[in-house]
């Protein structure tokens, strides 16, 4: 919904959100199985679950700078908080932004 709602004018940027997405997602679960089970060898699972957060908040802080930085200089539409509600019209815009009816 939020990215139907950034990119609602350009339905390519869209659909390249949507990829970016899904690789980066499927990609980051194998990998994560891999290198946990690998660190699972030799730490104690306490400790890979506290490198594993570690490097989520890493993560996060990264995407929340670059994203803020990115909005502002290609002056893309700010996400309010009214935007990151649930309605069912957000998720049927959504639906139909995906199916690529109008």
């Amino acid at each position: 919904v939020i990215l139907a709602e950034a990119y609602e004018k350009s339905p390519e940027k869209f659909s390249q959100g949507i990829t970016a997405l899904s690789l980066a997602s499927t990609s980051s679960t194998l990998l994560t199985k891999i290198v946990g089970a690998f660190l699972l060898k030799f730490l104690h699972w306490r400790q890979v679950s506290q490198i594993a957060a570690a490097i989520a908040l890493l993560g996060a802080a990264v995407l929340h700078t670059f994203l803020r930085d990115e909005n502002k200089s290609k002056n893309l539409k700010m996400i309010t908080p009214e935007m990151t509600s649930i309605s069912a019209d957000g998720i049927l815009k959504s639906i139909g932004n995906v199916l690529g009816s109008p």
